[in-house]
């Protein structure tokens, strides 16, 4: 026995203070004095030069090799449609989507029959989310990908539910836009999500075979044009410098290594601008190819363009380095992925305070303290929330024992992520979720996503995880939910045959 949908006059007066809740939160952070700063534009690595954005957008994006083209063509845009404003139409466009994220997880919850309540109160836990509230003022992807996330658990729940060949479409385009936004999630993920469907609607496989190989094609365009520009067959070409990461996380590579010049690429370790253009200048220039997107190693405000050829050329190398480290130095690498598993479930304060903007931080961090201490961390959080902080791992003393290892955890992610293995392990008894089909294949496709995420996430990056497991935090809450809403309702059913 499964609980009915809620009625239609019951989700409206929930989507109703869902939306007066949302306007009412974002207005107090605007008072408080937290702002959309335009200066990160500038020295973000994943931003072209804004002013090349808005008077040679098109060449740009198309020499636009670094990153996909999502975000700055929409920042392009705004900038031709508001010009030196553009920052507000942004964090409009940001509050959109962080609202339309809270409102697809409810209707996927709600559609799913998960009880109404349960479902507002975990809408109201996205909703209130400090780290939310935070990165809707940032000028990077996160809350996009969050909004992302959200709406293609939507358009699955539709799909299936009614085999609607629009749904599809509207899976289908969504999670190729995402690739277009976020080099993490690739066209191996879209071909995995689309895959798992194919697999679990035997009678639909013709339909979603068609949207697949559409979707492929359409998510293969982008590291095709890379390949005939660039010789890299790739939506980004980072790959090596995220990858490098990990060696520095434990102990730094044999300095003998780096004097006999078997490392070319770590005789630089730092990020500072001025320092790292005048080593790319010096050991990885280019010709000069006119384009300044590619020829120029600083943006226009001093920021690094990390699209430039010199770079392009440093990573090239960097590669190789790398395949050098993993040859002779694999142990460091396996504790960068380790110490990268803890990080991913740490508060995603640590890396606000980090690795953020300390001053827009600290208009929220009372209230995500306070936060922090009723819902995240049972064993006591770590009391540093100085914005002096310089790292991930600042929280966390030299030499860490079980205490501050625990303290270094929320305990909310590990427990609901410890649900997400639940519910996988309960997919192997069959007759759990006979008669639900639809929570099972939902939970199934978003549980792919979080697989996805996790893996590539702690395998190829380390120190930004918090920010990365905050965007699949909304499929881990909504599969937890679902997993536990079919619990009861077996349980309820169970009671009833035994009456």
């Amino acid at each position: 026995m499964t609980l009915p949908p809620p009625p239609a006059s019951s989700r409206r007066k929930h989507l109703a203070l869902l939306i007066v809740v949302f306007i009412l939160t974002r207005g107090l952070a605007l008072y408080s004095g937290m702002r959309y700063h335009l200066w990160q534009t500038q020295l973000f690595w994943q931003f072209l030069d804004v002013n090349l954005l808005q008077h040679h957008m098109l060449r740009a994006l198309l020499h636009l090799h670094a990153q996909p083209p999502l975000l700055n063509a929409t920042f392009g845009l705004a900038e031709k449609i508001a010009g030196p404003q553009f920052g507000a139409l942004m964090l409009s466009f940001q509050f959109l989507l962080g609202l339309s994220a809270v409102l697809s997880f409810y209707l996927v919850l709600t559609r799913l029959r998960v009880a109404p309540l349960f479902s507002l109160g975990l809408s109201f836990v996205l909703l209130l989310n400090p780290a939310e509230i935070y990165f809707e003022f940032h000028a990077l992807y996160t809350s996009w990908v969050l909004a992302f996330h959200c709406l293609i658990a939507l358009a699955m729940v539709c799909y299936v539910q009614s085999r609607s060949q629009r749904a599809l479409y509207w899976l289908v385009g969504l999670a190729v836009l995402l690739t277009l936004l976020r080099s993490s999630y690739q066209w191996i993920w879209v071909v995995a999500m689309l895959g798992l469907l194919w697999w679990e609607l035997p009678g639909n496989r013709k339909q979603i075979r068609n949207a697949g190989l559409a979707g492929l094609f359409l998510a293969l365009l982008w590291p095709a044009k890379n390949y005939v520009l660039f010789h890299h067959f790739t939506p980004s070409t980072w790959g090596p410098y995220s990858i490098s990461k990990h060696w520095y996380v434990n102990r730094p590579p044999e300095d003998a290594w780096v004097q006999a010049g078997l490392l070319p690429t770590l005789t630089y370790t730092g990020n500072a601008d001025p320092e790292l253009q005048r080593w790319l200048t010096i050991y990885w220039s280019v010709p000069p190819t006119g384009a300044p997107e590619l020829d120029d190693v600083a943006k226009f405000g001093g920021g690094t363009n990390w699209n430039s050829l010199a770079m392009l050329r440093m990573n090239d190398a960097k590669a190789k380095d790398v395949s050098f480290l993993l040859h002779h130095d694999p142990k460091a690498y396996v504790i960068g992925v380790v110490r990268a598993l803890r990080l991913y479930f740490e508060p995603p304060s640590v890396w606000l305070i980090g690795f953020a903007d300390p001053e827009q931080y600290q208009h929220i961090a009372r209230y995500d303290s306070f936060v922090r201490r009723i819902c995240c961390n049972i064993f006591g959080i770590p009391q540093s929330t100085e914005p002096a902080a310089k790292s991930a791992s600042s929280a966390i003393p030299a030499h860490a024992n079980l205490k501050t290892i625990l303290q270094s955890l929320c305990a909310g992610a590990v427990l609901t992520n410890g649900l997400v293995v639940l519910f996988v392990l309960s997919l192997a008894r069959r007759s759990l979720w006979d008669g639900s089909l639809d929570r099972k294949v939902a939970a199934m496709t978003m549980t792919v996503t979080i697989a996805y995420a996790f893996a590539v996430v702690n395998l190829v990056d380390v120190g930004e995880n918090m920010r990365f497991r905050f965007e699949t935090e909304a499929l881990v809450l909504a599969v937890a939910a679902i997993f536990l809403q079919q619990l009861w309702d077996r349980r309820r059913a169970g009671r009833k045959e035994a009456r």
